[in-house]
């Protein structure tokens, strides 16, 4: 009777440490899982952090970018740029082809911008004459330049388009786009040769007054 005590004994034993050993490979199953399943969010993380990281790249273009503009002129898009001069009133968006300042002239208030071949020109500047109207100055368009063409837009821009001489006695296409202020008006002059007028006409669509 005691033989079979020591047997049903030893039995049970061995029961409770299988048992014990089943739990132990659970747990350590378990654990796998987990260590698996974080390794997984861990991965998804670093995979969110990586996509992010072209916007802040982006940005950091657009500062070097800004950084070699000239003075108050800032990237407003990708095609666009900003020049914007509190103290005169002047705060224009135009083609970021004219990124330099030419040294052919220099506007008292404005900027003279060139785009990079040299081939094409951009004045803004704010024109100190109070008290005149639209009219006024659609009137001296019209006289100082007779073969004009001068237009007031939809948006109460005065256009005038003729050809000037420059000051090598060339002559080049004027584009100008003006607005009336109460200090006297703001303009955009587009400067290019005649025969690019196909492209230009295109530009100068592209430049306003904000």
């Amino acid at each position: 009777m005691k033989k079979i005590t020591l047997i049903l004994s030893a039995a049970l034993l061995i029961a409770a440490l299988a048992g014990c050993s089943g739990k132990s490979e659970e747990s350590s199953t378990g654990s796998s899982e987990q260590e698996t399943t974080s390794s997984a969010v861990s991965t998804t993380e670093s995979s969110q952090i990586s996509i992010k990281r072209p916007a802040e790249s982006s940005v950091v273009s657009q500062v070097s970018e800004e950084s070699r503009l000239p003075e108050k002129v800032t990237v407003k898009d990708k095609d666009t740029l900003n020049y914007k001069d509190s103290a005169s009133n002047l705060n224009a968006d135009f083609p970021k082809e004219f990124d330099t300042v030419s040294s052919e002239y220099k506007p008292s208030k404005g900027i003279y911008l060139s785009n990079p071949e040299g081939t094409a020109t951009l004045q803004i500047e704010a024109v100190k004459n109070p008290g005149i109207s639209s009219t006024d100055l659609v009137d001296y368009l019209k006289k100082k330049y007779p073969s004009a063409d001068v237009s007031i837009d939809n948006k109460k821009k005065i256009i005038c388009k003729t050809t000037v001489k420059n000051s090598k006695g060339q002559t080049v296409a004027s584009y100008l786009k003006a607005e009336v202020t109460t200090e006297g008006y703001n303009e955009m002059i587009l400067y290019f040769q005649p025969e690019d007028k196909a492209v230009y006409e295109q530009v100068f669509n592209k430049i306003n007054f904000v």
